[in-house]
């Protein structure tokens, strides 16, 4: 055990530091007992003193008064006799001295008085001095003074300091002495714990426990010491084990790690194949009704036919919407989005985007108005494609949280550098979101109010999505919203310039520009951009000054008071006739709303020039898709094994002039390419036997048409199979379901040979629930008659009727003989498609969960393939009714499934 040293002992210490205040004390006490002595005394003598000088001064008075000096120094003599008194003095009141007696000369620097000194004065004083009136007949005559030794007090009083220091000092150490040894005697336990411990501290024993049996301090102590032993040893112990097992658990939770990696890339593998295969199985059906329902829109139609094609658009539509949305929602998730880098102008984007809602907004009395600034460049560098999907997203959600007013999308640029910084903000007057519900609207499938998609629809994956495809362009999109009021998103972001910012006309003086139109929305449009352009702009309602320029809303012309006769220019929505407004009095040209740069350029040159015919310098475009026979000397192969869609194709191309070959198979298609040489192959990709991969490398391997341009019809636009048309050698690719407009495209680029890869269209097919046939397909058969005058439903329920009972023997051979379920799944997709293509939607719906169960392993029920034997008899007899019927009747219901 290391040896303690005496003074760093608490013992020592403690012993020490009670001595000192011990001695301190007693030498306190005792000196103020001493000091009260030595006072006492000294008091006393004064006392004694004082009564013998005034005895004295009353026994000389006669002597003084006579000046008989004898008699007085006999006097004196009497009071020398005194003890302790040294010398005497009478003098006279004007201080001359009568007469003195004793050692005068010592007495000098060593006398002390009673009157106000100090005992410290008095205590270095070896004499002190009383003084005494002589009085004669009531008059003092003279002073009597005694000088008396006291330097024998001073004595006795240092003997009694001597004696108190002595007592203090010894009580002192006694006290220290038995201090030491009832504390040491105390510490004790302590010693012996810290003896332990340093023992256990060379040689570490957790297993030894302090055993003090005392309630005090110390026990305490141990037993806190011997429950922390226990608790690291028990530690120690699990420590001990775990290192044992350490390299088995290590080896067991990497095992558990690597099997936990493989079963989420199989996952996210399964989720992607499941989305590719989901989007392919949709959109194949989808392609024939929506090329159809655009054929049907160019053709004469019936009320009832109109709303017919406006049913098949308006889901086609929605359901794509949907599908991209969670498509681009897979490829974000995954890392997999990728940015193009092209030139585009902002401008023509947002004035593109904005037309596509126009209608829209009119069929609900709204605005939309667009504000950009003048100095945005004319080219920026981005992908155009994703950011008018921002726009687009955030347009349309302003337009259907919006009952009145309108919605405003504003372009604000804050930097003129080579990277311009933009704020795109699209502000609405709808009906607002509450504070607590803004930081979570750009959460996927999240919308401020579950019951909103009730009221309004919508998966609520649109701002999620335009949130993060604003983050993977380096931007930010944030909101801020009053509720009742609207809301307002901004997405901020930086483009590179590419072509430099236009030079504007600047106004050639301070036109003033009055504004009426009672949409506020609307308003505010005109006036910011007219402003920002370096025009005056008023209100019309408040303007007294006379106006160089009026712009009105056409639905305001009626009422307008131009008492002025300034000149008019007629504002009015998207789309709307002008004739009728380019009569009225003082009318000099129109605009459509909402203004554009280009608009608002005119409009400052007809000021400058005061020409107003400048207005119509307006290029002329049309959002109806135009058709022209100008393909006609094309050759062209179409090639699917899908009945149905090679007639749909087939319909398509003929609404454009085009004669084409058709082909079921890919072999097929290789043996007519051979043959003979074709401008265009339009190329199913999924075809049993040679796909449409297959075949194109076939193709181009030798034979006439190893140069035709080959485009890829495929509804796999995710997933492995999304980009496999480039590797095959392809030019191009038209995503299903297609419409006129992307084959009309393509024909295009082909006479420019420019092919290149467009986005994916987006529309939605909803289909009818608990029908044997599909309604939607039936009126699509009717609607593709009407336009081709050829009958699509006989021919496509004919062949069906012929061909489902072998697809549907070869299904339930395969599942009586147990067969696996790879082979029972490519059958139940084949009679799916079938059944699909035909309409046949009951047995299509049976078809899907067989081909679920088997793609999982699964064997289905018996029950189930009963039941798709009953239901496809059910649909022959309801599609051999129909053939008996004539074909001009439409609203024929399909019979339910039932219970």
């Amino acid at each position: 055990m290391t040896k303690l040293e005496l003074k760093n002992s608490i013992g020592f210490r403690i012993s020490a530091l009670v001595a000192g205040v011990v001695m301190l004390g007693v030498c306190l006490i005792a000196g103020l007992f001493i000091a009260r002595d030595f006072f006492q005394t000294i008091e006393a003598e004064r006392v004694r003193l004082e009564g013998t000088t005034t005895a004295f001064a009353a026994a000389s008075s006669d002597a003084v008064a006579k000046n008989d000096r004898s008699a007085l120094y006999t006097v004196l003599r009497g009071i020398s006799d005194v003890e302790q008194i040294k010398f005497i003095s009478v003098k006279a009141l004007d201080g001359s001295t009568i007469a003195e007696m004793g050692a005068s000369v010592g007495l000098l620097g060593r006398d002390g008085k009673f009157d106000g000194s100090s005992l410290i004065s008095i205590f270095t004083a070896n004499t002190l001095q009383t003084n005494a009136p002589i009085w004669f007949s009531g008059e003092q005559i003279a002073t009597l003074a005694i000088h008396a030794d006291i330097s024998t007090l001073r004595g006795k009083f240092m003997q009694s300091f001597i004696l108190m220091v002595f007592v203090a000092l010894a009580s002192g150490l006694f006290i220290a002495i038995a201090a030491y040894w009832a504390i040491n005697r105390a510490l004790m336990p302590i010693k012996m714990m810290s003896g332990q411990l340093l023992t256990m501290g060379r040689n570490p024993d957790l297993t030894t426990r302090f055993s003090f049996d005392s309630k005090d301090e110390v026990g305490v102590l141990a037993t806190a010491f011997n429950d922390a032993f226990e608790t690291i040893h028990e530690r120690n112990n699990a420590i001990r084990r775990h290192r044992d097992t350490l390299e088995i658990t290590v080896q067991q939770r990497t095992e558990e790690l690597k099997i936990a990696a493989d079963d989420a890339r199989q996952a996210n593998a399964a989720k992607s194949d499941f989305l590719a295969t989901m989007s392919h199985e949709i959109r194949t059906p989808m392609n024939g009704m929506l090329v159809m329902s655009e054929l049907l829109a160019a053709s004469n139609l019936s009320a009832r036919q109109q709303r017919f094609a406006e049913v098949i658009s308006r889901s086609g539509n929605s359901l794509l919407h949907i599908i991209n949305d969670i498509l681009d929602m897979s490829k974000i998730e995954a890392g997999k989005l990728e940015l193009e880098e092209i030139p585009f102008s902002l401008a023509t984007l947002i004035e593109d985007t904005v037309s596509l809602f126009a209608a829209r907004a009119h069929e609900k009395s709204l605005q939309i108005g667009i504000v950009i600034a003048p100095e945005i460049a004319q080219m920026s560098i981005g992908d155009p494609t994703r950011l008018g999907q921002i726009i687009s997203n955030l347009t349309n959600n302003a337009l259907k949280f919006t009952e009145t007013g309108g919605v405003l999308i504003r372009v604000a640029v804050h930097d003129q550098s080579e990277q311009q910084a933009i704020t795109i903000s699209v502000e609405d007057t709808g009906i607002g979101i509450a504070q607590e519900k803004l930081a979570t609207i750009f959460e996927a499938f999240s919308q401020a109010d579950q019951s909103t998609t009730r009221n309004y629809g919508g998966t609520g994956l649109g701002l999620s999505i335009s949130k993060r495809l604003a983050e993977a362009m380096n931007g930010e999109l944030s909101a801020t919203s009053v509720e009742g009021k609207g809301t307002s998103f901004n997405l901020t972001l930086s483009l590179p310039v590419h072509e430099a910012p236009a030079i504007r006309t600047v106004p050639k003086q301070a036109f003033n520009v009055a504004v009426r139109n009672d949409n506020q929305v609307a308003y505010t449009a005109i006036n910011d951009m007219l402003e920002l352009a370096g025009l005056n702009v008023s209100n019309l309602e408040t303007e007294t000054d006379k106006p160089d320029l009026i712009i009105c809303a056409q639905s305001s012309l009626s009422v307008l008071n131009n008492l002025d006769k300034a000149p008019i220019i007629a504002s009015s929505d998207y789309g709307a006739s002008h004739g009728d407004v380019l009569l009225n009095e003082n009318v000099v040209g129109a605009v459509e709303l909402p203004l554009g740069l280009q608009a608002v350029e005119r409009i400052i040159q007809s000021l400058n020039q005061n020409d107003y015919s400048l207005l119509d310098n307006k290029s002329s475009s049309s959002s109806s898709i135009q058709i022209d026979g100008n393909y006609t000397h094309l050759k062209v192969l179409a090639v699917d094994d899908n009945a149905v869609n090679r007639e749909v194709l087939g319909e398509a191309l003929s609404a454009l002039n085009v004669s084409a070959i058709f082909a079921e198979s890919g072999q097929q298609a290789v043996e007519i390419a051979q043959q003979q040489p074709f401008d265009i192959i339009f190329m199913d990709c999924s075809m049993p036997g040679m796909d449409g991969y297959q075949a194109t490398a076939a193709i181009r391997g030798n034979g006439l048409s190893k140069d035709a341009h080959i485009v890829a019809l495929t509804a796999h636009v995710t997933g492995k199979e999304a980009e496999r048309w480039k590797t095959a050698g392809m030019d191009h690719y038209i995503a299903k379901p297609f419409t006129v407009a992307q084959l009309s495209n393509v024909f295009e680029k082909f006479k420019s040979d420019e092919l290149a890869v467009p986005s994916p269209e987006t529309p939605v097919f909803e289909a009818p629930k608990d029908a044997i046939l599909s309604e939607d397909v039936l009126s699509m058969f009717e609607m593709v008659s009407q336009t081709t005058g050829n009958d699509m439903r006989t021919k496509v329920f004919s062949m069906f009727i012929d061909k489902v009972g072998e697809n549907l023997s070869a299904l339930v051979d395969c599942y009586e003989e147990a067969s696996d379920s790879k082979e029972l799944k490519q059958l139940a997709h084949a009679l799916k498609s079938m059944c699909s293509s035909a309409g046949a939607y009951a047995a299509q719906q049976i078809c899907e969960e067989i081909e679920s169960q088997a793609s999982l392993g699964e064997r289905p029920d018996t029950s189930i393939i009963s039941k798709l034997t009953d239901t496809i008899e059910l649909t022959i007899t309801e599609m051999s009714g129909m053939l008996e019927a004539p074909n001009d009747q439409p609203e024929m219901k399909a019979q339910e499934i039932s219970a």
